[in-house]
């Protein structure tokens, strides 16, 4: 079934922050940066992400490709972020 592309990456970009929202909480979904991957058939996906430029104003970032592949989870933490349980301490 086809769809309306800009429908939809208007309703990924309202998800990503439904999703943040929930995730993260109000914080990260008011200073953090995050990237949101909506998976479509065949590979293909709207990527929303929200980063903090330079000046410190942020920019939200719409990409929609067709071959997108996603690895299977590895469980561990990478160094450069913190672990849930290590914020309170």
């Amino acid at each position: 079934m086809e769809s309306d592309t800009l429908k939809k990456i208007s309703e990924a970009c309202n998800k990503a922050v439904d999703e943040v929202r929930k995730q993260f909480g109000e914080e990260t979904l008011q200073e953090g940066e995050f990237t949101f991957i909506q998976p479509y058939q065949d590979g293909q996906a709207i990527i929303v992400s929200v980063e903090n430029n330079d000046d410190g104003e942020r920019t939200i970032n719409t990409k929609v490709n067709n071959a997108v592949i996603v690895g299977e989870p590895i469980n561990e933490w990478l160094d450069i972020y913190q672990k849930d349980d290590e914020q309170d301490e």
